[in-house]
């Protein structure tokens, strides 16, 4: 990713502690911004001479004009998600920006957003009125946070070349996931990595993860966790791929649907924005992404239980798909080979497959659950 990657004792250290400075001005010195310092309040970009970084406790502004090109009229704004994660993708769309227009300005606003369940597309309406108050020209955030349905007047005028969409497995020792010891404890980010765990290694205990992904790395190195499961696309974004352990295999561990994409949404009829930004476009990736998203729709935009992976190669578009009931007892599965331009239609069909197995009847029986646990608990859920 272009990233130098840290070990998990300076992850630790560097996570261990950090306030949010008010401001920070990066002009000349070269000094560069770690990942790391994002959430405690800092921000992930490369301070290069000239470049400028402003900071406050709730937005920032990284202008890629130098000095001597700071008279340009052609400014974007481009909005994301104020967490790590989405900062460091957005750095990557920074980065090509750069090369295809060096005379553009361009701003990051971070938008904060308090929806930190995973099941809730974790604030991406909050994300796309930033478009719709003009506020920024352009959002920057990963497939799987899109709405089911865009925002009327709302379009995705872009999905990137996709990053790795699978699993990794990290270990306090570096031991694989098969020699991992009877009743080890293994961090899983949510239930669907939970129930494929449980497929294939029943005999390990999972430990759901509620705080951030620093937080758990900490709690590996301090032994409390034998290991943990993670998307590898967040690993690679914030330069930790030496912390890994293994890639577990994708069919085994099949990732949320849209995972590792990347999607630029704008305002219907933002032909200079479009045009800026087009190039960045990746075609296999948006096949691939239209056939899951298609599958999420179909599937009443369940989200949580439902695995899938669309892969575009020389024969067409393989995707398989698999629903878990709520409580990970039961799974209905299956796979399909598309064409390569038929992605949307792939993830209708490869659905009405899903659905002849018994998905409704999972379907069914996970809202009755849902309607349930908010009844008694007002939809909260405690972590570990």
């Amino acid at each position: 990713m272009g990233r130098p990657a840290a070990s998990s004792e300076e992850f630790a250290e560097q996570w261990g502690a950090g306030t949010a400075p008010h401001a920070r001005v990066c002009g000349g010195t070269g000094r560069s911004v770690s990942a790391l310092e994002i959430e405690g309040g800092a921000v992930d970009a490369d301070c290069s001479p000239g470049h400028i970084l402003e900071l406050t406790s709730s937005s920032y502004s990284y202008k890629m004009n130098r000095p001597d090109e700071r008279k340009s009229v052609d400014q974007l704004v481009l909005a994301c998600e104020h967490s790590s994660l989405a900062l460091a993708c957005t750095r990557t769309v920074l980065e090509q920006l750069e090369i295809l227009h060096p005379k553009l300005a361009v701003e990051i606003r971070p938008v904060r957003s308090h929806a930190r369940n995973r099941h809730l597309k974790r604030g991406s309406n909050v994300l796309l009125r930033s478009l719709e108050r003009k506020s920024a020209n352009a959002v920057v955030m990963p497939v799987e946070d899109l709405p089911d349905d865009l925002p009327a007047g709302l379009q995705i005028v872009v999905v990137g070349e996709r990053l790795a969409p699978f699993q990794a497995l990290v270990s306090s020792t570096g031991t694989l996931l098969d020699d991992l010891p009877e009743t080890g404890r293994i961090g899983v980010p949510d239930d669907l990595t939970r129930f494929q765990l449980a497929d294939h290694r029943p005999d390990l205990n999972s430990i759901s993860l509620r705080q951030s992904l620093a937080a758990s790395l900490r709690r590996v190195k301090r032994g409390q966790l034998d290991g943990l499961i993670a998307p590898v696309v967040e690993l690679e974004l914030l330069g930790l791929q030496d912390v890994v352990a293994e890639v577990l295999d994708g069919s085994m561990f099949l990732p949320a649907p849209g995972r590792g994409g990347m999607a630029l949404v704008v305002r219907e009829g933002d032909r200079r924005c479009e045009k800026w930004l087009e190039p960045l476009e990746d075609g296999p990736t948006r096949y691939a992404v239209e056939a899951e998203r298609a599958l999420v729709r179909e599937m009443d935009g369940v989200n949580g239980t439902l695995g899938a992976l669309a892969q575009v190669s020389g024969k067409g578009i393989q995707m398989e798909a698999a629903l878990w009931s709520l409580d990970g007892q039961e799974v209905v599965r299956d796979s399909l080979l598309g064409e390569v331009d038929r992605g949307a239609e792939l993830g209708r069909v490869l659905a009405e497959k899903l659905y002849d197995l018994g998905a409704d009847r999972l379907l069914r029986r996970g809202r009755r659950s849902s309607r349930t646990l908010e009844r008694t608990s007002g939809g909260s859920g405690a972590g570990d």
